[in-house]
């Protein structure tokens, strides 16, 4: 009876230290983390700080020139058992963000302040921890987004968006009105950076905004390669629009120690307005005559410099007449190397009308008001990357 009372002693000293080497054993601490369902897998390279410069370029029309100004910001993350709990920017000297992230099961908190507004932010997880819901409130009204995974956990949806993948690589983003196109690198992805949400045209701060809102959050699979240039056009009756993303990395030990992220803007806009008169507008007819005869005077005699003109008919059909010409109000701009039309005006002038001696009698009267305007912004960002 002793002997098996102290084998049972021994065997339960010898399980007890095997349990107590286990607890001590630093691998088996890390895939005891790992297994937490909230934990986010970035712990084997964990971003300590970014240091970010940005300049932009944009044409001024108050002083009809080219003008760049360039922001500094740091951004600051804090982990706690490898999770990313607290996210900090400062831009110049003054901090004016901050975000508060706390785990709970398969629900995530962020309470961020930027600026002068507060806010909450919730996320819903789903079995693989990657975000499936995310909500807050602004002016009285919930916000709420829902993001899909396909079996492979690769994000497939956000909102209206629909991300379309070949080959491990979002290639593609739509959303019924505009296409984002992404072409990578053969360089892995290392840093497991998932360029998805680079929807805005905010200059070239889209890495910034990555980091700021959704880099402590996991959104499914992340890219093979990293994202080389990203183009989003959206082209309609009245509008096209097109930005171009470019990024440059520099690497240590095959993780990313400096991006470089450039981009430009070209946004171009047509309207397009036709009023006709009649002959029962004959005055109305008569004064715009007037106003056009004496804008093609001043721009004969140069005291009207910003327009010119074009008669595109002057002819007669027995005694109908008709007279078009065209007025144009053309600017030009250069912004960092490249030209062109900031604002377009055109009016189409189509008068018919009878002659009686000299006297002349309006009958008809069709006026085609066109404005485009284009605008175009150059923006080149770096971001230096620090880590623990």
């Amino acid at each position: 009876m002793r002997k098996r009372f102290l084998c049972g002693i021994l065997i339960s000293g010898l399980f007890l230290t095997s349990c107590e080497k286990e607890n001590n054993n630093p691998e088996i601490k890390q895939q005891q983390q790992t297994e937490n369902p909230t934990l986010n897998s970035k712990y084997e390279r964990k971003i300590k700080e970014i240091q970010t410069a940005s300049t932009k370029y944009f044409y001024d029309d108050e002083i009809e020139s080219e003008v760049s100004v360039t922001e500094n910001y740091k951004t600051y993350f804090t982990y706690t058992n490898n999770q990313i709990t607290n996210v900090a920017i400062t831009k110049g000297d003054e901090q004016f963000y901050s975000s508060q992230i706390s785990y709970e099961g398969k629900n995530i908190l962020a309470k961020i302040t930027e600026g002068e507004e507060e806010r909450e932010v919730t996320f819903l997880l789903n079995d693989q921890t990657n975000i499936i819901k995310k909500e807050y409130e602004q002016r009285d009204s919930l916000i709420v987004s829902e993001f899909g995974y396909n079996n492979e956990q690769q994000l497939t949806s956000n909102g209206n968006y629909k991300y379309h993948w070949d080959n491990e690589n979002i290639i593609k983003m739509t959303n019924g009105k505009e296409i984002i196109k992404y072409d990578y690198y053969e360089t892995e992805n290392k840093n497991q950076f998932l360029p998805s949400f680079f929807l805005n045209d905010n200059w070239a701060l889209g890495h910034f905004n990555y980091f700021k809102d959704s880099y402590p959050f996991n959104w499914g699979k992340p890219t093979k390669n990293l994202i080389k240039s990203i183009v989003k056009e959206e082209n309609n009756a009245v509008k096209y629009s097109k930005s171009e993303r470019d990024f440059e990395y520099v690497y240590n030990d095959g993780y990313i120690s400096e991006i470089k992220e450039k981009r430009f803007l070209h946004y171009y806009s047509k309207q397009v307005k036709e009023t006709n008169y009649t002959d029962s507008d004959v005055e109305k007819i008569n004064e715009i005559w007037n106003e056009v005869q004496e804008t093609i005077e001043q721009i004969n005699n140069r005291t009207e410099k910003e327009r010119t003109y074009q008669v595109l008919s002057n002819s007669s059909l027995g005694n109908v007449h008709q007279f078009v010409v065209v007025i144009r109000k053309h600017e030009k701009a250069n912004i960092n190397g490249t030209d062109y039309v900031p604002y377009d005006e055109i009016e189409k002038y189509d008068f018919t009308y009878t002659l009686n001696g000299e006297e002349k009698t309006f009958t008809k009267l069709t006026k085609i008001h066109t404005t485009s305007t284009t605008n175009i912004q150059k923006a080149e960002t770096t971001y230096k990357i620090t880590y623990e």
